[in-house]
């Protein structure tokens, strides 16, 4: 799906840079869950692989263990050429100064603010939209490997979470470029929800419901995966309403009632054999609680991951619950996922 979404953005689209004045930018490329490392060459040794294998490419738990957070794609200076330098999200690990080989790929102004600046020690830079747009691009530089790999050893929790937040920027911008604006109006006149979802994606179910209660479904299905998005919401009354197991009582009752399997009665449940993993956190200014869990077709032979996002609306006193979920057999979902959450990031209300 991101591919074909990106192929298409790149035939129609490009978009201003922010760096270099009045260059025109393509528009990035690559696959969710994947991250290039552009590194100098005699940075790239065994040592220093097996430490961002450990900090990126570890199992991430909450989609049962089976996928990395990230796969990383390594490339030398001289590797990267043409639209390898487009990818999305990067991670470079360079020299400080003149001794650095990633300089020729840069910039002038992105080189003088970045490589030229001699520190003593290891730093960090972000950068966006170096060649591409949306781009995000992590530099470290530093005098030898020793000290980089100790460095990113030391920091790997804080690097992933880095590059997690980087991602999900570019997704946001990516999968919020394009919006079938016909469904944007029908859901924004009816719900006053803004979903900015791409032309891929339909409606497959609209409700207003109750007292102020309303259900949103868009599905993005082809032969190899079935997307979806999901959004509902309820009155705001107390603090309850976020404690983990209301939000998945909710979440239950209402999507049983819309979204069923192939076989008769079937229906739409949290997977309880497994854990959650619930955190608290920032909704583009709004408080909100996420978690991720694994749904299941009662009654049918269907199942997969979700990701699960409460929101509080204090303008229109209602929780917004957001959801992804995806039913792809055999196929890794991490990428499908990232997909969905760029999608629900750049929902406005």
């Amino acid at each position: 799906m991101k591919q074909f979404f990106t192929t298409t953005l790149l035939i129609i689209l490009f978009v201003a840079c922010k760096e270099n004045g009045s260059k025109i930018q393509p528009v990035s490329t690559g696959k969710f869950g994947e991250a290039f490392v552009i590194i100098d060459q005699d940075l790239l040794t065994d040592g220093l692989r097996s430490t961002l294998h450990q900090a990126f490419e570890r199992p991430q738990m909450l989609y049962g263990g089976e996928e990395p957070y990230f796969k990383l794609i390594y490339l030398t200076p001289s590797q990267a050429k043409g639209s390898l330098i487009y990818e999305g999200t990067n991670l470079i690990i360079t020299h400080s100064g003149m001794k650095s080989d990633v300089r020729r790929l840069l910039p002038p102004k992105i080189d003088s603010m970045v490589t030229l600046r001699k520190r003593e020690g290891i730093h960090t830079v972000l950068k966006e939209d170096v060649w591409s747009s949306p781009q995000e691009v992590l530099f470290v530089l530093g005098d030898n490997v020793d000290s980089i790999r100790a460095f990113i050893q030391e920091h790997s929790d804080e690097f992933l979470a880095k590059m997690l937040k980087m991602e999900r920027k570019e997704a946001v911008g990516r999968m919020t470029a394009l919006p079938n604006q016909k469904i944007r109006k029908e859901i924004l006149d009816k719900h006053q929800i803004d979903i900015k979802a791409p032309i891929s994606y339909h409606i497959a179910a609209n409700s207003k419901f109750g007292n102020g209660q309303g259900f949103i479904w868009l599905r993005n299905a082809d032969v190899e995966y079935d997307l979806n998005l999901v959004v509902h919401y309820e009155p705001y009354t107390d603090t309850s309403q976020f404690q983990l197991d209301s939000l998945i009582a909710r979440r239950d009752s209402v999507e049983k009632r819309f979204i069923s399997g192939d076989v008769k009665g079937s229906y739409m449940a949290t997977d309880t054999q497994f854990p959650y993993f619930t955190t608290t956190t920032d909704f583009n200014g709004h408080f909100a609680r996420e978690y991720n869990a694994l749904w299941t077709m009662k009654k049918d032979f269907m199942g997969g991951p979700y990701y699960s996002i409460t929101v509080l609306d204090e303008a229109h006193k209602r929780l917004i619950t957001m959801e992804g979920f995806v039913f792809a057999p055999s196929k890794e979902k991490t990428s499908y996922l990232r997909e969905l959450q760029g999608i629900i990031y750049g929902i406005t209300f």
